[in-house]
């Protein structure tokens, strides 16, 4: 599959970096922020429509990353619930709506804020290749439930490769 970046107007979001953990369209994910950066970041968006960007850092040992430390593709979330922990962290309950390529970042008051256009999945342009991927994702899906012990999900014949994705992050990020 190949990506495109669509032709309308740039978005400007916040953005909040995330260290080992890549978040897909369509899954929904717990995720507790810390960094200050961050922290503002979100409460930024919780005063808006609750929108924001997550870009993975290049190396997660980094503590204050900076904008060059940032993949430049990313995912707006959709934050559901927040909730303020103990020792100034702060809980969320974020769904995944949209893969977007990050043109821009530049670090306000407000944490980083990030200009994102919207990318979208175009059709495999070689069939064959694209239904290997396909089989081998699964193959690896299977194994991997195999190998964790994970019990299969009532409806897995009904599974495309974006659920078996989404299904598997979750269950890693559960066992962590």
């Amino acid at each position: 599959m190949t990506e495109t970046v669509t032709e309308n107007k740039s978005l400007t979001l916040p953005l909040v970096a995330l260290r080992d953990i890549v978040i897909y369209p369509h899954m929904t994910v717990n995720l507790d922020i810390g960094r200050k950066e961050s922290i503002a970041a979100v409460r930024l968006a919780g005063k808006g429509d609750r929108y924001i960007v997550t870009a993975m850092q290049k190396n997660g040992a980094i503590d204050v990353p900076e904008t060059d430390d940032l993949y430049r593709v990313g995912t707006v979330i959709k934050i559901n619930q927040m909730l303020q922990l103990p020792g100034g962290l702060i809980r969320i309950l974020a769904e995944g709506v949209s893969r977007v390529a990050i043109r821009s970042i530049r670090i306000t008051d407000h944490g980083f804020q990030a200009d994102v256009d919207d990318l979208e999945e175009t059709p495999a342009s070689d069939e064959l290749r694209a239904e290997a991927y396909r089989r081998t994702i699964l193959k690896n899906f299977f194994e991997w439930l195999h190998n964790t012990k994970q019990a299969l999900p009532d409806d897995h014949e009904s599974m495309t490769v974006k659920d078996l994705k989404a299904y598997a992050a979750e269950k890693r990020i559960d066992r962590e």
